[in-house]
Parts: C-alpha cells; structure tokens; sequence
C-alpha cells in the first residue's frame, strides 16, 4: 500500500513508478511500503518492487502475499 490508503491497487503502482523516475518522493512509510519484492534480502526499492506489484494487483498465482519473499 504505497499511497498508504489501505488498499493495495493500480495507483500504489502508478506512485511506485513515479517514485522511480524521480518524480515524487516517498514518506518512510511509504518507501518501507514500496518494498514489496523481498526475497533480495535488502530494503531497496526498484523495478523488481513494480513487477511484484503489478502481478499482485493482477491476481498472478505466483504472488498472493505482499511483501514477496519467494
């Protein structure tokens, strides 16, 4: 829940993407949020955290929890 309106949806996606390409900044919560991929083991925040994202929107059989840990 990027936006941090308890819902996790296509505009925390839509957020996480703006974050990336430098267009927004994010709250620590909401950054702590955005790390959505964790089976790196690590706090960073990238494109792997949209594609995690996105197929959990999508209802992908492969991610059914958020964070992902793998």
């Amino acid at each position: 829940d990027v936006n941090v309106n308890g819902v996790v949806d296509l505009t925390d996606a839509i957020l996480l993407n703006k974050f990336l390409a430098g267009v927004v900044q994010l709250t620590d919560i909401q950054y702590a949020n955005a790390n959505c991929d964790q089976k790196d083991g690590t706090e960073k925040v990238d494109e792997d955290d949209t594609t995690v994202l996105m197929k959990f929107v999508l209802g992908f059989e492969d991610v059914k929890d958020l964070p992902y840990v793998g």
